[in-house]
């Protein structure tokens, strides 16, 4: 299962992620050579993080749940705010912070359904990276 730094760097070649971030990350089980990606994806909003005992963390060895997922490429890309009425067997168990992203990405074709369910807790195989990736750039025009 793909790591959440490891999803992060390998999202990051979509575009031109540069790792010039003046942001300091504090989080010490971010490995080193990665703490320039995710601080730059930090600032431009791909994702939030999680509070941890009052600290902002990322949880960097986390598997990455396709709701995660789903939030950070939407955010990439800029196609947050796309809408669609469809409903799945399990739309009510999407995150309310997922919901538009799930939205976008499925309307987009970059986001399968899986025998009628969006499964948005299940955590992503590194196939289900490739196959997000390779639909992301088709749909960028990369």
């Amino acid at each position: 299962m793909p790591h959440r730094w490891l999803f992060i760097k390998q999202a990051s070649r979509l575009g031109s992620l540069s790792l010039k971030s003046h942001m300091q990350v504090p989080d010490a089980d971010i490995p080193q050579a990665m703490k320039g990606y995710i601080a730059t994806a930090y600032e431009k909003g791909y994702f939030k993080g999680f509070e941890q005992d009052g600290k902002l963390c990322f949880r960097p060895d986390q598997p990455i749940t396709r709701s995660e997922a789903a939030v950070v490429l939407s955010n990439m890309i800029g196609y947050a705010k796309l809408r669609v009425s469809e409903t799945f067997a399990d739309s009510d168990s999407i995150p309310a912070w997922a919901s538009e992203a799930f939205d976008s990405l499925h309307s987009l074709g970059i986001l399968d359904s899986r025998d009628g369910k969006l499964t948005p807790n299940a955590q992503l195989t590194r196939a289900d990276v490739a196959v997000l990736l390779s639909k992301t750039r088709q749909v960028i025009g990369q």
